[in-house]
């Protein structure tokens, strides 16, 4: 996407930046609060990066709590920081006690054991749907299973794969079944938010 996109890598790296200049974790919730629209009632965080320290995490908590009324969502593979406030998020199948604040486990990481161990919900990315079927997982086409607590769901392989390996060939073949990625037209149609005034 950076590589196609220049205006996005470089809003990321922006708003990277203005994060790291944050001295706590309060200047980051701050900081993100003031960068969201107060009609925002859905946010992903992070369509690309992830939770990168604790207190990193902890803004994204405080940032739920003034916000009850937006859902907020992510894919992690940053365990450790989720762990540290499992009470807070809970396990990703059932809401803790920041209930609009949902989370899911992304298989890849240093971290992967974790998942097991604490049951957390998580994510597989699979080469097909028969795969996902084979475990026993239902395929996320449009984030509504990641964007709500619930089970464990399988994601279809999206993205530039390397040249010649196995995942170019699944993609291939999605892609010739009309499986086009997590474009635009795949998704949830959300309703338009205007503010009345007066």
């Amino acid at each position: 996407m950076e590589a196609r996109r220049p205006s996005v890598r470089h809003a990321r790296w922006f708003n990277l930046r203005a994060l790291k200049k944050c001295k706590t974790t309060e200047q980051m919730a701050r900081l993100i609060l003031d960068s969201l629209s107060s009609f925002a009632r859905l946010v992903r965080v992070h369509d690309s990066g992830d939770f990168w320290n604790q207190d990193y995490f902890d803004a994204w908590l405080r940032v739920a709590r003034e916000r009850p009324q937006t859902t907020f969502y992510a894919y992690t593979k940053a365990l450790p920081n989720w762990l540290a406030r499992l009470d807070q998020v809970g396990d990703g199948r059932t809401p803790g006690a920041i209930p609009n604040l949902v989370l899911t486990a992304s298989y890849g990481g240093t971290h992967d054991d974790l998942i097991d161990q604490y049951n957390l919900r998580s994510a597989r990315v699979v080469f097909s749907p028969h795969e996902a079927d084979a475990l026993g997982l239902e395929v996320d086409h449009d984030d509504s299973h990641a964007m709500t607590h619930g089970a464990d769901f399988a994601l279809l392989l999206h993205g530039a794969q390397p040249a010649g390996s196995q995942a170019a060939a699944a993609a291939r073949s999605l892609r010739n079944a009309g499986f086009m990625g997590y474009g635009k037209s795949s998704r949830v149609a959300l309703p338009v938010v205007t503010s009345a005034r007066s």
